[in-house]
């Protein structure tokens, strides 16, 4: 392995592992000022999203994930209330944890899993992520997402 691929692999492991300690500050100098995140509804060059294709999920679009583009100051603004919440009650502690991560050219992909708990109505949160990173400079510039939209919905919307 290449000694870049293999920084680009430590810069996206430190950022999972910094989530996993719920260290905003330490996510804050990974992140490059232009990052951007967005889950798999949206398509690269996209800012619309895709139709949902569970009839259950069908119109929820554009209300289950907030903004669909998150820039970094967005994003960690959505981590804060997260960590917070573990902050207050280690029960609602987010965990993610790496299980793999491969390397080619900027980009890392990473499959982990997260684990926690919703605090508004206590339901077990237990989803299995891949991300794809991009690493430029040392900072992750691309954050695409993919996971179980029907399990956040169950724990973090349905009635």
């Amino acid at each position: 392995m290449s000694d870049l691929l293999a920084a680009n692999k430590a810069v996206a492991y430190a950022y999972v592992s910094a989530f996993d300690r719920n260290d905003l500050d330490a996510i804050e100098k990974l992140l490059a000022d232009d990052f951007l995140w967005h889950t798999a509804v949206v398509g690269d060059g996209e800012t619309t999203p895709r139709p949902f294709q569970s009839p259950t999920l069908c119109g929820l679009e554009n209300t289950m994930y907030g903004a669909i583009l998150k820039g970094k100051a967005e994003t960690l603004s959505v981590f804060k209330r997260l960590f917070d919440a573990g902050a207050a009650n280690p029960a609602h502690y987010f965990h993610l944890r790496a299980i793999s991560l491969t390397a080619e050219d900027d980009r890392v992909a990473v499959e982990a899993l997260g684990d926690g708990r919703n605090p508004m109505n206590e339901r077990r949160y237990r989803n299995i992520y891949f991300i794809l990173m991009r690493i430029r400079d040392g900072q992750v510039a691309r954050y695409k997402e993919y996971q179980d939209t029907l399990h956040i919905y169950d724990v973090w919307q349905a009635e």
